[in-house]
């Protein structure tokens, strides 16, 4: 088998199965940030809701949450269970402006930014990962998700920098498969507002046979 890889951000479309799920994930987020959302001045700041749902039977537990700007209104839950669970969170920009490297001279950045790492805690083996990272920028209309999967004990090795550089180069639609262990998660993010968005996750795995080849 091939080692982790990317499966063709952008030209590889997401299946229907997963546009399903994804579909499914954007209506609850947006019921949870109706819910979510009574402060006149904390709407104006940009916003992410975010609805996970883990089709794989295998229940996740969140490992690491890599904290880039924002602050969680809702929290990401500790558990995800397996056959379709869901964990939702809501992630806002902070009140003051944002200042890469912690002060200084430096571009003033406004927003939320932030991934979370998901990952099988059971005793089967291989433990699986899920990276899921996003950004939206305040008052304009940038908005990025970025999805990775794979041996857990590889994406906790990934540091901050590591996983913003390839959130900056993904789009609003990311979509990753790990060919040595089957771990598969897809994502979208859709504007809601100047400065509200929506995320819907898929994670999921597939069983590769030995007759199943790996582009």
């Amino acid at each position: 088998m091939t080692s982790v890889q990317q499966v063709d951000q952008g030209v590889s479309p997401l299946t229907a199965e997963e546009r399903a799920t994804i579909s499914e994930a954007m209506k609850e987020a947006q019921t949870l940030l109706e819910n979510n959302n009574n402060d006149a001045n904390e709407i104006q700041l940009a916003t992410v809701a975010g609805v996970m749902k883990n089709s794989q039977n295998r229940p996740l537990m969140l490992n690491k949450t890599l904290d880039g700007f924002g602050v969680f209104v809702v929290a990401p839950p500790t558990n995800v269970g397996g056959n379709n669970g869901s964990g939702e969170f809501i992630h806002r920009a902070p009140t003051f402006p944002h200042i890469p490297g912690g002060g200084g001279h430096g571009p003033v950045i406004i927003g939320c930014k932030a991934a979370l790492i998901y990952g099988t805690f059971d005793k089967a083996l291989p433990q699986l990962g899920y990276l899921l990272a996003w950004f939206k920028a305040q008052s304009s209309d940038e908005h990025k998700v970025y999805v990775e999967t794979g041996d857990l004990s590889k994406l906790m090795e990934m540091e901050w920098s590591d996983v913003e550089q390839k959130l900056d180069a993904s789009s609003n639609q990311s979509r990753y498969v790990d060919s040595e262990t089957g771990a598969m998660a897809a994502a979208q993010i859709n504007l809601l507002g100047d400065n509200l968005a929506l995320l819907g996750a898929s994670f999921d795995r597939v069983l590769f046979d030995e007759n199943t080849s790996q582009s």
